[in-house]
């Protein structure tokens, strides 16, 4: 998940900000819907939940795929983990605070990544029910509620 508004994220094949977007927010909605996962037939599963409630567990997960891991570091890297996971559930939790507030067209200033933005979107798209061919284009980077509210259909 990028952490900044870096152009460079919406910039990589030439479209313009509102068609990244909307590539983005529609693969978002894809692979939330999804009723398939890359690791269902995996030998060995890991919770993400073991990241930050048991690096113990980690530990042993990857003891079972045969490896010698250090427990200092499966501890480092469960923290950095963790820390990701608190990152993606805080912007989460932005996101769903944001579109509550378009759908109640409560203007107010708001400051997202371009991440954030398309998750924003992809909400939006999932809770109106439309395409976003029904939606017009973001010209730029939200900065208001009334942003996202003015190209709902």
């Amino acid at each position: 998940m990028p952490d900044h508004n870096d152009p460079v994220v919406y910039k990589q094949l030439g479209q313009t900000y509102g068609e990244q977007l909307e590539i983005l927010s529609v693969t978002l909605k894809d692979k939330i819907q999804s009723d398939s996962d890359w690791y269902v037939d995996c030998d060995y599963k890991l919770d993400i939940v073991d990241y930050w409630e048991s690096p113990e567990n980690v530990f042993i997960w990857l003891k079972n795929l045969g490896l010698t891991p250090l427990r200092n570091r499966v501890e480092e890297f469960c923290k950095l983990a963790a820390g990701s996971n608190q990152l993606f559930y805080d912007s989460v939790t932005k996101c769903q605070q944001v579109v509550h507030n378009v759908v109640s067209k409560k203007a107010h200033e708001i400051n997202l990544s371009f991440y954030e933005t398309a998750m924003c979107h992809s909400m939006l798209l999932e809770h109106y029910n439309v395409s976003h061919v029904d939606c017009k284009l973001l010209h730029a980077p939200p900065t208001n509620t009334n942003h996202l509210i003015e190209i709902l259909p």
